[in-house]
This record gives structure tokens, C-alpha cells and sequence, in this order.
């Protein structure tokens, strides 16, 4: 019998098939998202300055925890003009410093920034960033997405953060 209510049902049947199509539309599919976790930032610290220096370092570890590369674009502080990338190497037996505009950070792998290689050159302190005890810095990925954390400052002879407490 074919009527209004038969119509109806073939009606709702088609849409159910219609609307349960994947499709590839999906802009999120095809985008490098980077959820929360997918770089873990483990001990992060700074050096400790005398109160006439103009920079400061830092040193992180970076674990890229997701199946993708991560790149690292930016990190900044808003207790210092600027915050730069850079890399130690020696050539031809004379230690050498660069600045880097990115880090790769490789899939389910780590990057260690330590004294003698890479590292954060914080350069321009505020007045108080000298003598605080943590410093404020955002580290930016290629993804857009930001980290902030209070790093804590380091005297010589202070033991270095372990990586057993990540921040995340």
C-alpha cells in the first residue's frame, strides 16, 4: 500500500544513508592539529645572571608524543625584548653560535636544549627578570598552538630539573 506514510519511511531511510557517507570534506583531517599533548616540555630552566648581563639561556626538553613532526616557530617572554633559538657547534676547533627560525621536533622523538648546544637566548631583561626565580616564556608550533610556563632560574651548582616532572 503505498500512501503518505510509505513515502515517508523511504524518505528516512534514503537520508540515513545520504548523511552516513564519509566524505573527506572534513577540513580537520587534513590539518597537522596539535591536540595538548602532543609536545610535552620537560625541565625547562634558565641560568642565573649577574645583574649587568644582557642575556640569559635556557634549556628544555621537547617530546614530540604524537605520530606527526612538531616544529617549534617562536618562544617568547614578556620579561625579555626578545627570545632567540640558537645552536652551539664548533668549526674547525672554534666554538660558534647561530640562531635557528625553527626546531623540528620529530615524531615520537625528543630535542634536548643544554649548555654546549642548543639553546634559548632570552636577550634584553626586564628590571625584575634578573633576580626573579621562574620566568614566564610561551613556546609557539607551527600548528598555532602555545605553551606557557613559569621556568624556574638556576644558580650555578643548582641541581638541574629532571625530567621526571613534565609541564605540560
Amino acid at each position: 500500500m503505498s500512501g503518505p506514510s510509505t513515502l515517508l519511511r523511504a524518505f528516512a531511510v534514503i537520508s540515513l544513508f545520504v548523511f552516513a557517507i564519509p566524505t573527506n570534506a572534513d577540513p580537520a583531517k587534513h590539518t597537522h592539529d596539535m591536540s595538548d599533548d602532543a609536545v610535552m616540555i620537560m625541565a625547562p630552566w634558565v641560568r642565573a645572571a649577574p645583574p649587568t648581563a644582557r642575556v640569559m639561556a635556557g634549556y628544555v626538553t621537547l617530546h614530540n608524543q604524537s605520530d606527526q613532526l612538531q616544529r617549534l616557530t617562536r618562544v617568547s617572554s614578556p620579561m625579555f625584548e626578545r627570545v632567540e633559538i640558537h645552536e652551539s657547534y664548533l668549526e674547525g676547533g672554534v666554538s660558534k653560535m647561530r640562531a635557528l627560525s625553527t626546531i623540528d621536533i620529530p615524531a615520537g622523538e625528543m630535542v634536548t636544549f643544554e649548555p654546549n648546544g642548543l639553546h634559548l637566548m632570552l636577550i634584553g631583561p626586564t628590571v625584575g627578570a634578573k633576580s626573579a626565580s621562574h620566568i614566564e616564556m610561551t613556546f609557539t608550533f607551527e600548528t598555532g598552538h602555545t605553551k606557557t610556563l613559569d621556568v624556574g632560574v638556576l644558580n650555578r651548582g643548582d641541581a638541574m630539573p629532571t625530567m621526571q616532572h613534565p609541564n605540560h
